[in-house]
Formats: C-alpha cells, sequence, structure tokens
C-alpha cells in the first residue's frame, strides 16, 4: 500500500491548524487625538493579553469623532474629551451608556527655555493673567469648532475673569487673538509641535498632553482649571457657545470638571466590550497616571443630565 511522506503528513496538519485559527476580530476605536498615547499604550497591553482582538485607533477631533459616530461611520468604541458629548450626542439608542473614566485639567505649557531662572518663572506665575497681556507672548489655543479642549480654553478665561476680579479680560483675550500677527489657533499636536520648534511661547492644552510631550508647564488656580470637582458649581457659572457644522451644529457649554468619556457603540462586538471594560478597570490606572490624568472613580452616565 502506497504510504503518505511523513513531511507532507505534517505540512497538511500545519495548515489545517492556520485555516482553522479564528481570525481576530477588529474593534474600531474612534478617539480624541489628545488620548492617543493614553489608548495607544493601553491596546498594546490588551491586545498582549487578548491575541483574538485587533484595536484599529481611529484618532481625530472631537468633531470629527461625533460626526462619525452620528453617520455610523466605522465605529465600535467613542472616546471623547468632554463626556457631555457623548450624553449629547450619541446616547440615543436606549441600550447605550456613557462613562467618565479619567480627569484633567487646562494648563499653560511653554516653550523650552522661556524662563531664564525659577525667580523669572516665580514672578511670571504670580501674575500669569496680566503676563498674558502684557508684551509680544505668543499663545496658542486649539480651535474650539473641533476640539473641546479649544472651548475648554475659552471657559477657563472666562472663569479667570470672574475670579481674579478682572473685567475684560476674556474680551482682551479675544482681541489679541483677533489683532496678534502671533495668534495661531491649531490642534492640540500642532500646538506641540509649534512650542518645542520655538514658534509659539505658550498655549493651553490639557495637562496630560503636556506631561506626555515633557513641556513646561504652569498649573492654573484649581477654580479656573477646570480639574477640581469641589469648584463644579462655580465653574458652571460661565458659559460658552459652540459652532460645529451640520450633523452636530450649534450648542452651548457650560464650565464643568474636565472629565475624559467612552460610550460603547456597538454591542453586537465582544471584544469591543472587552475592550471598554480593560479600559475603564484597575489595570490602566497606572498608564493614566504616568501620562498626567487624574484618576477618578469611573461613573456611569446616561441621556438625561447627571448633577
Amino acid at each position: 500500500m502506497w504510504k503518505r511522506p511523513v513531511g507532507m503528513t505534517l505540512l497538511g496538519l500545519l495548515l489545517l491548524a492556520v485555516q482553522c485559527r479564528p481570525q481576530p476580530t477588529e474593534v474600531r476605536l474612534c478617539h480624541a487625538e489628545v488620548l492617543s498615547p493614553f489608548l495607544q499604550e493601553a491596546a498594546q497591553v490588551f491586545e498582549r493579553n487578548h491575541l483574538t482582538a485587533r484595536i484599529r485607533r481611529l484618532p481625530s477631533g472631537d468633531l470629527e469623532v461625533v460626526s462619525r459616530a452620528l453617520q455610523q461611520q466605522d465605529c465600535d468604541l467613542a472616546a471623547l474629551t468632554d463626556w457631555r458629548l457623548i450624553r449629547r450626542f450619541l446616547l440615543s439608542d436606549p441600550h447605550r451608556e456613557g462613562f467618565r473614566f479619567l480627569g484633567d485639567e487646562v494648563v499653560l505649557a511653554l516653550r523650552p527655555g522661556f524662563f531664564a531662572s525659577q525667580q523669572e518663572k516665580e514672578s511670571w506665575t504670580a501674575g500669569w493673567p496680566q503676563s498674558l497681556l502684557a508684551g509680544e507672548l505668543r499663545f496658542g489655543l486649539a480651535d474650539p469648532e473641533r476640539q473641546a479642549i479649544g472651548f475648554h480654553t475659552h471657559l477657563v478665561w472666562k472663569l479667570t475673569e470672574a475670579h481674579f476680579a478682572r473685567p475684560g479680560f476674556y474680551r482682551s483675550m479675544l482681541q489679541r487673538l483677533q489683532d496678534s500677527p502671533s495668534r495661531f489657533i491649531a490642534d492640540p499636536s500642532r500646538l506641540v509641535d509649534q512650542l518645542k520648534a520655538g514658534s509659539l511661547d505658550s498655549a493651553f492644552l490639557y495637562r496630560s498632553t503636556a506631561q506626555h510631550n515633557n513641556l513646561d508647564l504652569i498649573r492654573l488656580p484649581s477654580e479656573v482649571s477646570l480639574g477640581e470637582a469641589a469648584h463644579r458649581d462655580s465653574y458652571g457659572r460661565v458659559f460658552f457657545s459652540v459652532a460645529w457644522p451640520s450633523p452636530v451644529g450649534r450648542f452651548e457649554v457650560g464650565g464643568d470638571p474636565i472629565r475624559h468619556g467612552i460610550c460603547l457603540l456597538n454591542h453586537s462586538n465582544r471584544p469591543a466590550g472587552r475592550l471598554l471594560d480593560f479600559l475603564l478597570g484597575p489595570e490602566t490606572g497606572e498608564i493614566a497616571r504616568g501620562q498626567g490624568f487624574a484618576i477618578i472613580p469611573v461613573e456611569r452616565f446616561g441621556a438625561q443630565a447627571m448633577q
């Protein structure tokens, strides 16, 4: 009787094993660009422990994430830098729910070598509202029509005017943006590049963004930084009107502690649900803490407002 060569038998078994191996399920994670460093590192850890899942991150501005999710374009999970955007736009499906899972604050990031000495830094920091308006300081902020950090910056300026009793501060900052040839409104990553290149002196960024990029920074008083839950009521006294194009449109936001949010959009993608559980779990805490996020208790929310 003819016998099949052993080599051919082993090759056949190997091919059969490869064909029977389950193919990884893709999880499409749409998220705000400023969350990229944290989500990239967390996704790598998740994939090492879940070999049947592959994470495809789709970073962009907060507006683009909302628009993509509303149009049901390639999103299994959505992560945004302001949890209220999820509540406002992405929870029309009663089966969906969102989670507040990371805290942050607005800081003033500075170009390398901005201060010649620690004494100069302390003096400048003590009077930073006046310092922003004086001289030829080149500062930047993110576009509020694309990024939540943009409208968070406007809210910080309004809170600064109220907290320091400086009538006209907000209007003066707007005037500087309009009149100064050095004004620069862009995405956070471009602001970081401009700071590192010395094309800007300072920029309003999230603390997590500044810390990840090893930028010198000035932490603002908690009464204006949007970082402390204890000041929620005073934060809520200022408002900013955001004009985003269709399908989002114009809406108003009030001051609120900055809490990044995440939402599962596609419940049929089981690995996406497991990734959500992982991101909300304790394993990612050290990753987040190392990148400057505030570790907060995970809070579930629905379509209705939470106080």
